[in-house]
């Protein structure tokens, strides 16, 4: 028996509050969806996903301890018109 992928989900934002009710965080979100498509495939490899809101606590994981890093969201600050970008 081979060991789960484990992956990890920085999650860079918080979803819209009516996404976030539906679907719930971006953890939530990229779990579900890794694990359909996992499904799909019809693969008999399973996944370990952890989660880590790293805007809300800076806390990262041990990369010796993951396969795959994965990041999602980004705050729309980033695109306001005081960063030049507007």
């Amino acid at each position: 028996m081979t060991r789960p992928l484990r992956i990890a989900v920085l999650e860079c934002d918080t979803p819209i509050p009516p996404v976030q009710a539906k679907f719930g965080g971006y953890g939530d979100i990229f779990e579900g969806l890794l694990k359909k498509g996992l499904e799909a495939s019809s693969s008999t490899a399973e996944i370990e996903v952890s989660k880590w809101h790293v805007v809300e606590n800076p806390i990262y994981p041990d990369p010796n301890k993951c396969d795959a890093l994965l990041l999602t969201g980004s705050s729309m600050v980033v695109f306001s018109s005081t960063s030049g970008r507007g």
